[in-house]
């Protein structure tokens, strides 16, 4: 005759942290995304995007200087009063190619109704 065992808690523990922590982390990535939808923007729209980012990246290098701190390679680039074209288009690939692409590739095979945006992300990469 079989025997019965209960259900192992710590295993129902364990699959409910398990899916706490992708949950947290699929959140996370969601949010990271829409941080770096810039890219997936109309190409005017994008770029004016990147003209803010390399605006607070201007400020962030001054702070980091008024504290006598290294300058990270964006804010070096960007913190010339008015960012060249270059620098702003360097920002704008690294930022597609090392943040958005990855993350919009990741959800758009997820999530079909993200394939619009993301054809738009590499469409704007192309000219920078």
């Amino acid at each position: 005759m079989a025997t019965v065992r209960p259900a192992d808690s710590n295993e129902s523990d364990r699959t409910a942290i398990g899916a706490s922590i992708l949950k947290e982390a699929l959140f996370q990535g969601i949010f990271a995304a829409a941080k770096h939808s810039f890219a997936c923007k109309e190409r005017k729209l994008a770029e004016k995007w990147v003209r803010r980012a390399c605006r607070e990246l201007e400020a962030q290098g001054k702070e980091e200087q008024s504290l006598s701190l290294p300058l990270n390679m964006y804010a070096q680039m960007c913190g010339h009063g008015s960012a060249s074209k270059w620098a702003l288009e360097l920002f704008a690939l690294n930022t597609t190619d090392f943040a958005a692409a990855p993350l919009w590739t990741a959800l758009s095979h997820h999530l079909p109704g993200l394939a619009e945006p993301f054809g738009t992300l590499l469409v704007n990469r192309s000219p920078w």
